[in-house]
């Protein structure tokens, strides 16, 4: 590739962009806001989706397949909870997800959704996982967890994490 690393389709060991790279990304400003004006149901319960996009996109680790994700996501890194949490968990299951992160608050709620679509003669089991922090919710949707694991370029605060 043309980064400082190596990129392949596959799962690797190395990654796109180099240590340098990665500790300058956690330690600046990159902000995505979703304004108050937007269509309540369309934009901030992507947060939490839109940061581990991010993530896997600066780290070149792969998102798991097989886990959808929503929550509203605060700068401080804090996973808020969302409506329509019945509706995704419905949507995640007709899909074919395993595996659905929902905000803490939202537990509850998606653990009955699931249990109604999972009781249906044939369906496949699906776990809910509640997360409290974007942390917990990158570790649960990147293979082998978080990315900075094998790559040593961890976040200089629990803050630099809310930034993507």
């Amino acid at each position: 590739g043309a980064h400082a690393g190596s990129s392949s389709h596959g799962e690797s060991s190395q990654h796109i962009f180099s240590r340098s790279f990665l500790e300058d990304v956690f330690c600046s400003d990159v902000h995505v806001h979703l304004p108050a004006g937007s269509t309540p149901k369309d934009g901030p319960s992507a947060g939490v989706t839109i940061a581990v996009a991010l993530i896997s996109l600066f780290t070149g680790k792969q998102c798991r397949s097989d886990t959808a994700m929503t929550g509203e996501l605060t700068l401080h890194g804090t996973v808020l909870p969302v409506g329509g949490i019945q509706a995704k968990v419905t949507a995640a299951h007709r899909s074919g997800m395993l595996r659905v992160l929902v905000p803490e608050a939202n537990e509850e709620e998606a653990n009955k959704a699931a249990t109604k679509c999972c009781s249906r003669e044939g369906a496949h089991a699906m776990r809910i996982i509640p997360v409290k922090t974007a942390l917990q919710a990158v570790d649960a949707a990147m293979k082998g967890g978080l990315p900075w694991k094998s790559t040593g370029a961890v976040p200089s605060s629990p803050l630099a994490i809310s930034r993507l």
